[in-house]
């Protein structure tokens, strides 16, 4: 069946990694996490089809006026949506293509990337928070995922450059 040539494929690809038994199931756990992401990504992404709606959960109160989405992004808030939501797009692609190759060495250097904005985004949540008078619903969910992702992280770059990437990435095990 496809799910045992999967299994295969997977346990074959772990094996390739030089990872010690005690520490692939870590490995199975921060995949799975990372797929998540991309799927919340996804999420995100269709609900910035509504970009008001989508805007409005980073304001107090926005969700019952609208207007205040313009007081606090103006006219360009849609805009900048779009072009955030494009990013999106390019860092899920890259993400993804990294995780479905097996490619533990383009990972670690996106999953660097990420954790650099994770720590960004979550300094650009403080200060939204402050800017628009409180905290939300929609600015801490992502304050949580940016940390619970970080965490994901850093544990997923420690095992790599511990046991696989050694030397910056030039082992030769993962190329």
């Amino acid at each position: 069946t496809s799910s045992s040539s999967s299994q295969h494929f997977i346990s074959l690809q772990l094996g390739k990694m030089g990872l010690p038994s005690n520490q692939k199931g870590g490995e199975i756990a921060a995949r799975v996490v990372f797929y998540s992401e991309i799927a919340l990504n996804i999420i995100s992404l269709a609900l910035m089809a509504r970009p008001k709606h989508f805007l409005a959960t980073f304001i107090p109160k926005a969700t019952e006026d609208l207007g205040l989405v313009d007081k606090y992004f103006g006219p360009g808030g849609q805009a900048f949506l779009f072009w955030w939501g494009t990013l999106l797009v390019v860092l899920s692609y890259g993400e993804a293509r990294a995780l479905i190759s097996f490619n533990n060495t383009a990972l670690a250097v996106i999953m660097e990337a990420l954790l650099l904005g994770d720590l960004l985004h979550a300094a650009a949540a403080w200060y939204l928070a402050r800017a628009v008078g409180g905290w939300t619903a929609g600015n801490l969910t992502g304050l949580v995922l940016a940390f619970f992702l970080a965490g994901w992280r850093i544990y997923w770059l420690a095992v790599q450059y511990k046991y696989n990437l050694k030397g910056g990435g030039v082992s030769g095990k993962n190329e």
